[in-house]
């Protein structure tokens, strides 16, 4: 609260991580900084160069040591190509780190190389392995390229056109040698004619002028003089997938007669190349989607007024250098270096919903050189620093800049690439006024962002000053502080502008708040000090400030990843950093901090709050570094140090970083730990005038992390170490032992609950309950967390917990937190129990009831949170049983909770769901129990399966059916009046599941089958397995995936049917049947008598819901027959009566009545006397069946009334056999 005093480190820390938030912040906006996909670059470049003149030339050395000379004339072969690659693993020992490949006329060796002492950050010595010596003959190629992946692959480009790989293994093989050559792009001529007469002939195919791989080793590139072709890396072999600036035309647009001959090319990333072009043209090349994107940025309008000429080119990470001639100076050569401007670039912001794109804004300088040379090549030196970034460069303006070298017939020519501290660097150094002055406030900035809101171009001002307050920062910084003074007068004279504290953040994602005031209940950040928070947070990412201080070298040992020479490095620059706000504003009580100070967090008292908290993060790290330092200066000493750690602080020493260990109370705990066993180390060693000069150093630099123990400390160390010596010495009862150790262990418990409550701190909570864990005194640690947890000062946890978590309530989330690292000491004891008595051993009973009596305890608490903290944990390890038996008033909010929580979850709700589910059951209300069944009869996409939702649908159902009688027969106070319309809605359910089940089992009759798509079959399947469907749903789906016979049960299902739609759905039906059918029979009479059987067996099964399906398929089918006459006449009355269950009466009655409806039909298609052979051949099988009694009336009746039709219809048709036939039944 604002006028409330801080008395205690814990809230400097508060500060520091609000403050780290801030760093944070600034480095997402450095994240989002634009790359050239982002960037609009194909623009007139009136507007997009800036000319910077009075640059350094190039720092030369010139000539060639006479030693290096020598040794190259002493070579018996020219040497046309050289490349280091990886060597593949396995191959060779692990003392061989790299092989150096040398490329002659004829052969190609491959020698070992080791590096060894490469132990400092300044690197090792490179020794070459005689021992490791392979060669392979160059077939009369001359390879001028080579390059290696990670993996040990190394890939060849020569004159020859083609892409060569080295294969090698550790021994010759049967048929094959350890090493060879594979040409993975044959031309046709290199099959029919041999290199060494092409290459005698004059005959090339291109000569491939240089490969180069993506940074992720997925993509190899060659280059020709008017072709880059990408190639994709395959296990044995290379793929072509992208042919780019292509001379013929055949895959984009550009010619090189336009755009010159290819001199150089550079990839950025996996799907982006950049080309450089002899007229200095570059080419962005994009293939991330099927297409590829091309964007072009011409050579400045400046240079090009007279005919020139770019003879090489080099192009990395943003930087571009030429090396360039022009008609003016025929005989002088001059370098082009052309950087972006990252001033302009620095804070990009876009339009929401326009078109607007960030410009490519670039500077560019040139050099005469001294005299005319040939050029031989250009590369960069490599460092070895932590976090170099790739492309945005205002990141490592504190470091060494990259260095380009230049080999020529001159000498060499170093270049420095120049960042926006190195350029004001040079306007201090030449007293450039007027420069210095458009550094800070450049006039041609609105201009740049025509069309933008004016709020967004303040925006872009805010943005730009801080990127020049930070580049002033770092020259203010650096130890030989040449231009210190300078930089401190420009810092006040242009970093002092008051930002528009109402003004959207100045970045990308615009999703925190760079330059506006940060207001909370201890301190308020301006945004007038952003350039101190930004090159802090750049000096950590180049630093490795987050990545993990040390490596696990073996079991015992560590490998220092942060070396000290980096630490020192950073510790300079934050000493300067201190000083330079000292200088700036004033003497700074940087050991305090805020301790014993009142901050209001108004408007007035926004800087001297802002640079406070920059002061107190600053003095953090200093001592962080500081600490660093004194603790690895001995690299042996500080893994006997670690040695002597616990399992867990070596565990998280594995993985903190220098922020975590100067800015968190676990870094601080464990920083602790190591300086105490560096000093028992010593008193072990007798070591004292090295115990007391530490002790003195550790207090002087750095004593936030060498405080001085407290009386009840040191109390309960002496409490633990006699509980521990009892329980350990042997010839005690166990029990006796146990009962007076425990007396120490209360006392112990006892005494860290006052530390705790003092202090108002969770801090050595995870240490002292690490203590009692190993004694077992799980009470203990039950009560310490517990207790903690419930603190009047993390009270707000538990409004925060009942007012949803809210986002705005930061000391609610602080505090839950805090809470939370309590309720893992709880945790880690009740798995253990748990582990315990799930187990197979012998006292697993004893530790079943130590766990339920803990529970028990833990429920005495009145606080809801902690409750809550107990339902995850047994909901999390699966133990159910005891979350529905318990009694909690916080158990019924807690399931809501939950359940609203994991609403989209489906996984998540169907665990809370069967939770939900036993508990109601146990507490036999029947309504909620209903409610719940639904609710799991409803859940879909939750991994159950169709045959388990409708188990648990069945056993749920009859659950309910068992308890609504019982709550119906008993008087108890939960009501089942609204159970019944449940119950119906679940049997409702359970009727559309048998009608899914005969949908699924439709589904899995097609799998397999070669006439279905069993892609599809599959997706269906799995789409109905996911949920239970509506009868509704059901019939869409069917009629959507062809299956007829089941839509025709679900309409029947749903109780009404059209005659228009019972005949449309069963004609679907019977064209399938007949297709299928198709699929099956040889002969037209075969497909008919297997498709009617079918249709018959269909229609069956739905007797009693469909009764006018027979006549309608024996209209059909009888059509079908006369018309085609491919089968006896009686297959379909034999089908209806054998497969169908129809009597010989009831299918003569059906008969009768088609005779007479499709008379005219039959005649037409010229077989009138069908349906009479179909009526004689069930009057015949009816009389041959031996008919009961009243059978045999219903046959003589039938005989009688229809013979002499059926006999004079015969006699009509002059059929004498039929009639014959039908006179013989006649009686």
């Amino acid at each position: 609260m604002a006028g409330n005093k801080v008395t205690n480190e814990v809230a400097d820390l508060e500060i520091i991580q609000r403050s780290k938030r801030n760093l944070d912040a600034f480095l997402e906006a450095d994240d989002q900084f634009p790359t050239i996909a982002s960037l609009s670059i194909d623009e007139d470049d009136s507007d997009v160069y800036t000319n910077e003149q009075h640059v350094p030339q190039p720092r030369h050395l010139s000539g060639i040591d006479p030693e290096v000379e020598q040794q190259l004339q002493q070579l018996e072969e020219v040497i046309v190509g050289v490349g280091l690659v990886r060597p593949r693993q396995g191959v060779y020992d692990d003392s061989i780190d790299y092989l150096l490949v040398l490329s002659t006329p004829m052969m190609i060796y491959l020698i070992g190389v080791d590096i060894r002492n490469l132990d400092t950050i300044e690197g090792g010595e490179v020794y070459f392995n005689p021992a490791v010596l392979l060669t392979t003959p160059t077939d009369n190629v001359y390879f001028t390229s080579i390059v290696g992946t990670v993996t040990g692959r190394i890939f060849l480009g020569g004159d020859d056109g083609c892409i060569h790989e080295i294969l090698y293994e550790r021994n010759d093989g049967w048929l094959r040698r350890k090493c060879r050559k594979v040409n993975h792009t044959h031309s046709m001529l290199s099959w029919l004619v041999p290199n060494f007469v092409t290459h005698h002939m004059g005959i090339t195919h291109g000569s491939i002028k240089q490969l180069a791989l993506d940074p992720s080793y997925k993509m190899l590139y060659a280059r020709t003089d008017d072709c880059v072709t990408g190639y994709r890396l395959l296990d044995h072999g290379i793929e072509r997938k992208h042919v780019f600036y292509d001379a013929h035309g055949k895959h984009d647009a550009y010619r090189p007669t336009l755009h010159g001959k290819i001199i150089s090319m550079a990839v950025i990333s996996e799907t982006q190349v950049v080309l450089v072009t002899d007229t200095g043209m570059r080419a962005y090349f994009d293939h991330t989607g099927h297409s590829v994107n091309v964007k072009c940025r011409s050579f400045p309008s400046q240079l090009t007024k007279s005919n020139y000429s770019v003879h090489a080119a080099h192009y990395s990470n943003g930087t571009f250098i030429a090396f360039m001639t022009t008609e003016v100076a025929r005989n002088r050569h001059q370098l082009v270096i052309i950087t972006p401007n990252y001033l302009k670039m620095a804070c990009p912001v876009q339009q929401s919903g326009s078109a607007h794109s960030m410009r490519l804004f670039e500077s560019y300088s040139v050099h005469t050189l001294p005299q005319p040379l040939m050029f031989y090549a250009i590369d960069e030196l490599q460092r070895t620093t932590t976090g170099q970034p790739t492309y945005n460069k205002l990141i490592s303006q504190h470091l060494p800049p990259t260095t380009f070298v230049l080999l020529t017939s001159s000498g060499t020519f170093y270049i420095d690439d120049r960042r926006p501290a190195d350029d004001l660097s040079i306007y201090f150094h030449n007293e450039d006024t007027s420069s210095i002055t458009r550094f800070f406030q450049p006039s041609t900035l609105d201009a740049s962002f025509h069309g933008f809101p004016s709020s967004q171009i303040n925006l872009r001002h805010q943005a730009y000053i801080r990127e020049a307050c930070a580049a002033a920062l770092v020259l203010a910084c650096k130890g030989n502080g040449e231009h210190r003074e300078s930089s401190l007068i420009a810092i006040r004279r242009y970093g002092a502008f008051r930002f528009n504290q109402q003004s959207m953040p100045a970045n990308f994602m615009q999703s925190f708040s760079l330059g506006r005031p940060e207001y909370d209940q201890q301190v308020s950040i301006s945004g007038r000090h952003d350039a101190i928070y930004s090159f802090i947070g750049r000096v950590s990412k180049t630093f490795g400030w987050k990545e993990p201080l040390i490596q696990q070298f073996s079991q015992s040992e560590f490998l220092i990843v942060f070396h000290p020479d980096l630490a020192l490095e950073s510790l300079v620059l934050m000493k300067g950093l201190l000083s330079v706000l000292e200088a700036l504003f004033g003497r700074l009580d940087t050991q305090a901090g805020f301790r014993g100070s009142i901050l209001h967090p108004n408007p007035e008292d926004d800087e001297s709050a802002s640079i406070h908290v920059a002061s107190l993060l600053i003095n953090y790290i200093v001592q962080s570094l500081h600490l660093w330092i004194i603790l690895t200066q001995e690299e042996d000493a500080f893994n006997t140090i670690t040695s002597d750690l616990s399992e867990s602080q070596r565990n998280y020493l594995r993985s903190i970083s220098l922020w975590e260990l100067a800015s968190t109370q676990d870094g601080i705990t464990l920083a602790q730990a190591l300086i105490h066993k560096m000093l028992t180390r010593f008193v072990r060693a007798e070591e004292a005038n090295t115990f007391h000069q530490k002790t003195e150093e550790l207090h002087r630099v750095c004593p936030l992390f060498h405080p001085r123990r407290s009386m009840l400390e040191s109390k309960a160390e002496k409490q633990l170490y006699q509980a521990e010596q009892l329980l350990t010495t042997p010839g005690i009862d166990k029990m006796t032992a146990r009962q007076r150790a425990e007396k120490y262990l209360q006392e112990v418990v006892t005494d860290y609950q006052r530390i705790f409550r003092d202090d108002q701190t969770t801090r050595g909570l995870p240490e002292i309950c690490s203590k009692l864990f190993q004694l077992e005194y799980w009470e203990g640690i039950i009560r310490l967390a517990i207790g903690c947890a419930e603190a009047e000062w993390l009270e707000p946890a538990l409004t925060f917990y009942r007012r949803g978590e809210p986002n705005d309530d930061v000391e609610g989330r602080r505090a839950i937190t805090q809470r939370e690292m309590c309720y893992d000491e709880v945790r880690k004891v009740l798995t253990e129990l748990l582990l315990r008595f799930l187990s197979t051993r012998q006292d697993a009973q004893y530790y079943r009831e130590i766990f339920s009596s803990q529970l028990s305890s833990i429920l005495l608490s009145k606080d809801e949170v902690t409750h809550v903290m107990l339902f995850d944990f047994l909901q999390e390890n699966q133990q159910d049983d005891y979350l529905r038996k318990i009694d909690s008033p916080f158990l019924e909010s807690w399931i809501q909770h939950v359940e609203d929580k994991y609403s989209t979850d489906p996984s998540k709700l169907l665990e809370v769901l069967k939770i939900k589910f036993g508990y109601y059951r146990e507490k036999l209300n029947v309504y909620q129990f209903a409610q719940t069944a639904l609710q799991l009869a409803k859940l879909s996409n939750d991994g159950r399966s169709f045959q388990v939702r409708q188990r648990e649908l069945n056993d749920a159902i009859q659950l309910l059916e068992s308890q609504a009688r019982l709550a119906s027969s008993t008087e108890s106070i939960l009501s089942a009046e609204n159970v019944p319309h449940l119950l119906r809605k679940l049997r409702q359910i359970k009727d559309d599941a048998q009608q899914q089940e005969k949908v699924i089992a439709a589904l899995m009759s097609r799998k397999d089958s070669p006439d279905y798509n069993q892609q599809f079959i599959n997706d269906a399947i799995r789409q109905l397995d996911q949920r239970l469907w509506s009868l509704d749903e059901l019939l869409v789906f069917s009629q959507q995936h062809g299956l007829h016979e089941c839509e025709l049960e679900h309409t029947l299902a749903r109780g009404h049917i059209t005659a228009e739609e019972h005949s449309s759905i069963w004609s679907n039906i019977v064209h399938q049947t007949w297709e299928d059918a198709k699929r099956l029979g040889t002969t037209q009479g075969e497909i008919a008598e297997a498709a009617i059987i079918r249709l018959v067996e269909i229609m069956s099964s739905l007797t009693e819901e469909d009764s006018a399906a027979p006549a309608l398929i024996a209209t059909w089918t009888e059509q079908y027959l006369a018309q085609h006459r491919c089968c006896d006449d009686m297959v379909v009355a034999a089908a209806l009566h054998e497969y169908g269950g129809y009597s010989w009466s009831y299918l003569f009655e059906l008969y009768m009545k088609l005779y007479k409806e499709q008379h005219q039909f039959m005649a037409r298609v010229n077989n009138p006397l069908h349906l009479v052979r179909v009526l004689a051949g069930i009057l015949r099988q009816w009389k041959e069946q031996d008919p009961t009694r009243s059978d045999r009336l219903a046959l003589y009746q039938a005989l009688s009334t229809s013979t002499q039709e059926l006999i004079a219809r015969a006699a009509e048709e002059k059929d004498q056999e039929l009639k014959e036939q039908l006179t013989a039944l006649n009686p």
